[in-house]
């Protein structure tokens, strides 16, 4: 059994274990240290990772509830809980698990990334109003992540708000000038709008940037061919 002189080492050989693959030899030495009373939170958040890397989602997540009761602030822990439920198609116990990750510090930084997985879950569900909802908060949190305002975009275009889809789409070039999506949204915008010199221009923008973009592929062609 583990030693109170020795369980530090064996804890840092089990986190080198998983960085190397090791992922049974790891679980073994993790799932001693986790049969004490009260072990170490980074203890279970570790077995947890790897169940996980394993495929044993269930024991990950059951790991995941202990290390929450442990340590009911950490957000980290929930946020990871909420991976393997989407992970499992469980949808909703996801999105109740983002939730109480938000819950604990609603102006982290890092919760932005959360608020994108949130949006993306609503929208995957048809839920396009949360979806927005989840990505405008996404965005408020990290103004400089150009997938979100590529994501809110796309949704303002499939609902009809064109002026507010131009602005996302233009907001995430000016992050990332080089973001094919974003071209190939604004080639849509233009194309839908009559203005065939800035749509051709968009969709060879999108292509130059991505070979393997069959959509912008195929609207510049059928553009061309159009004459």
């Amino acid at each position: 059994k583990l030693r109170s002189g020795d369980s530090q080492a064996k804890l840092l050989l089990a986190e080198a274990e998983l960085r190397c693959g090791a992922c049974e030899e790891a679980v073994t030495i993790l799932e001693e240290a986790a049969r004490a009373k009260s072990p170490p939170v980074r203890v279970l958040q570790l077995l947890a990772e790897g169940y996980d890397l394993l495929g044993r989602d269930e024991d990950a997540l059951q790991v995941l509830g202990r290390a929450a009761e442990a340590a009911p602030g950490d957000p980290d822990i929930h946020n990871r809980a909420g991976d393997l439920h989407q992970k499992r198609f469980q949808y909703e116990e996801a999105l109740e698990a983002y939730r109480r990750a938000i819950a604990i510090d609603p102006e982290r930084p890092l919760n932005a990334e959360i608020w994108f997985k949130m949006g993306f879950l609503h929208e995957s569900n048809g839920s396009t109003d949360e979806a927005i909802m989840a990505y405008e908060s996404a965005a408020a949190l990290s103004p400089s992540h150009s997938g979100v305002h590529v994501m809110l975009g796309n949704l303002y275009m499939g609902i009809g708000l064109k002026d507010e889809a131009h602005a996302q789409l233009e907001k995430a070039l000016t992050v990332n000038p080089r973001d094919e999506a974003a071209h190939f949204g604004l080639g849509l915008l233009a194309q839908e709008a009559g203005r065939k010199d800035e749509a051709l221009l968009r969709f060879r923008e999108a292509v130059g940037l991505d070979s393997d973009d069959t959509d912008a592929q195929l609207r510049l062609g059928d553009m061309l061919a159009d004459g």
